[in-house]
């Protein structure tokens, strides 16, 4: 089955390529569709038919009076391509007619019928155009590739190519095809489509200036600004992003994506986003009309049942998600009178050693990349799942829309966002005492439920990558370091750590993204540190790496320093594991508290600042410390013990937390 309820077909009229015939009737009835005069058309070909039932073409040309007139062509279109077998146009026709309904594995099959015509374009068009929309990826790329041999010298034939090459992973083949666009002289296609490109290869340089000229070719196109919005926030520049994202969303309020970039984007803001929450309770407004929610479920009220728990996410990988998740499902699995079991539902292509684990202490797994999302309630709805967990949230890859139609009974957000998901649908969100006061529910459309320690458990990295001595001692200098995404380093970050660098006037400041991978990207921040008076040589930067050699970078930093107010999940409890404090300052929403909740947990609150001017004189004094060298020393050890590492100690809270909601539903 290939439906999916976020399909919507291309807005093109059915031109029917009518060959001139000698028969008067036919070349009227031509002059007729010509002429835009489609009533009358629909008046001839119904008298005609009445006499001749089976005449095939008057069956194609009614149905293309019939859809010009915005009627339902279909039956007629159905009769044409059954009298026609061998005319590829009537059953292109059809195909379009069925995809309109939703009947898109019919579609398919009609498409597919007139792709057998040698160089009938539009059938390998539209096929590329349904299977890439329900996000049959793999199945698209040889009729697109079909497509572009067929039409060469069309734009939106290669844009569509590259798309597909781009969700298959393969960037740089991608950007080919979007510069062919650009030959082609589409610079609003092909400048959009470049810039979100090079964002994938992680140029970001080359990214930025497509979206300027995106947005400078077709600013009358919302994914012009889309595109740029996101370019700007992956290169850090978060301010700049936003209001290209909420011009995006102005422009195409319907279009359900830009509301997840805008929300999550929002979370950079260095201030509370006074309209977040009513800018979730719109996007989730907009999920719910979509959808016709399950009011019965398969589910017994049994309050201790085996409950089978779905997780949703396109983060089953080396990814945060996945770091915190593996080994909790480890631990989880091996509570024995737990009574869960779990099924995953995964949204991404990856396959990496991680993804195998996960799956491994999953009972059901489903690959859901090609689910649309009725299609995926569907799903999870005929597995009989009892308690669903949206481990995404607002994030990119996410199925968040697909939790409004409320395919199980408790459904829950954990572990991959920090904010209200926006949908009445989603019951509870998982926080904890710590990132989470009671006085903020307010903030939430979700119910809280807090566990008693922490909502966040690190899975140990199990490597054989050792604690090594305290930078300091042997470079005369103590060296802080962040290796946060540089998104969260706004202004009011680079001025306090300019601050404390002016404080401790030998220090030095270690920056390690996959961003850094782009010079200009370096050459922008340390320009933003220059403007504070910080030289650039108290900078150093470093790119992407294996996972081994990341964690092995920690070896060369003191103290690292968290970035607010997102501040670190994955990053602190990284650096904790290897031995590297975390200097946080205490925050006022839910996503700021993030390290701080990981540090009361690690027994470390004394390394928590109130205030920035606090902040700067924990960083000074901390830098001095004699004793800096014995908590290195000692850390890991002390980490492994607290609840932030210990799974068996977490999985045996979420395991209560998951129980507590299902009694709430039974009672």
């Amino acid at each position: 089955m290939i439906r999916a309820s976020n399909y919507s077909p291309a807005p093109r009229l059915i031109l029917v390529k009518i060959q001139k015939q000698t028969a008067s009737r036919e070349a009227e009835w031509i002059r007729l569709y010509s002429a835009g005069r489609f009533a009358e058309l629909e008046k001839a070909a119904r008298a005609v038919l009445r006499l001749q039932p089976n005449y095939g073409f008057g069956w194609k040309l009614l149905g293309a009076a019939l859809h010009a007139q915005g009627k339902d062509g279909l039956p007629a279109f159905a009769k044409a391509s059954e009298l026609l077998p061998q005319d590829a146009e009537a059953h292109n026709n059809f195909g379009t007619a069925l995809s309109q309904k939703g009947e898109y594995e019919q579609a398919l099959l009609a498409y597919q019928r007139a792709a057998l015509a040698p160089g009938y374009a539009d059938a390998r068009a539209n096929i590329v155009r349904l299977l890439a929309d329900l996000g049959c990826v793999d199945e698209a790329l040889p009729h697109a590739r079909a497509w572009v041999a067929l039409q060469p010298g069309l734009s939106e034939a290669h844009a569509r190519l590259g798309n597909l090459l781009r969700a298959s992973g393969d960037a740089e083949a991608a950007i080919a095809e979007y510069h062919r666009v650009l030959e082609l002289g589409d610079h609003r296609l092909g400048t959009l489509n470049l810039c979100a490109g090079y964002v994938d290869l992680g140029d970001f340089s080359k990214a930025i200036a497509f979206g300027e000229k995106a947005v400078e070719s077709a600013p009358d196109m919302f994914e012009s600004h889309f595109n740029y919005g996101n370019a700007l926030s992956t290169f850090g520049r978060v301010a700049e992003a936003i209001p290209c994202l909420a011009r995006a969303a102005d422009m195409k309020p319907g279009e359900i994506r830009l509301h997840h970039s805008l929300l999550f984007n929002s979370n950079y803001l260095p201030y509370p986003d006074t309209q977040q929450l009513q800018d979730a309770k719109r996007y989730g407004a907009l999920a719910a009309a979509r959808t016709a929610p399950y009011t019965g479920w398969h589910a017994r009220r049994e309050p201790e049942k085996t409950l089978r728990v779905g997780l949703v996410s396109s983060d089953f990988r080396n990814h945060p998600v996945g770091h915190f998740l593996h080994g909790v499902l480890r631990a989880l699995n091996a509570l024995a009178d737990a009574g869960l079991e779990f099924h995953g539902y995964s949204n991404h292509r990856e396959n990496d050693a991680i993804t195998q684990e996960i799956r491994a202490h999953c009972r059901g797994w489903r690959d859901v990349r090609a689910l649309g999302d009725a299609e995926l309630a569907a799903a999870v709805h005929g597995d009989a799942i009892d308690i669903l967990l949206d481990l995404g949230g607002h994030t990119k890859g996410s199925r968040l829309d697909m939790f409004a139609w409320k395919p199980a009974p408790v459904q829950a957000s954990w572990l991959g966002y920090f904010a209200t998901t926006g949908l009445e649908a989603m019951d509870y969100l998982i926080a904890d005492r710590f990132t989470l006061p009671p006085e903020e529910d307010g903030a939430y459309v979700e119910r809280i439920w807090r566990l008693p320690e922490t909502r966040l458990c690190f899975s140990d990295p199990g490597s054989d990558i050792p604690v090594g001595p305290l930078p300091m001692l042997t470079n005369g200098h103590p060296t802080f370091g962040c290796f946060n995404n540089p998104s969260k380093i706004h202004d009011g970050v680079v001025s306090l750590w300019a601050r404390i660098l002016h404080a401790v006037p030998d220090a030095t400041l270690l920056l390690k993204s996959t961003l850094f991978a782009d010079a200009q990207a370096m050459q922008h921040l340390a320009m933003r540190f220059a403007t504070h008076g910080v030289a650039p040589d108290r900078l150093h930067f470093e790119g992407p790496s294996s996972r081994a050699d990341y964690l092995a970078a920690y070896n060369r930093i003191d103290i690292a320093l968290d970035p607010f107010p997102y501040t670190g999940g994955t990053t602190t409890a990284e650096a904790l594991w290897m031995g590297v404090p975390v200097l946080t300052l205490a925050g006022d929403r839910f996503l700021a508290r993030q390290s701080e909740g990981l540090l009361k947990n690690a027994g470390l609150a004394d390394w928590i600042a109130r205030d920035a001017d606090d902040y700067l004189a924990k960083a000074v004094h901390f830098a001095r410390d004699p004793g800096l060298a014995a908590l290195r020393r000692d850390m890991r050890a002390q980490v492994l013990a607290s609840p932030v590492f210990d799974a068996t100690r977490f999985a045996a809270h979420l395991a209560q937390a998951l129980r507590g909601m299902w009694h709430q539903w039974c009672a």
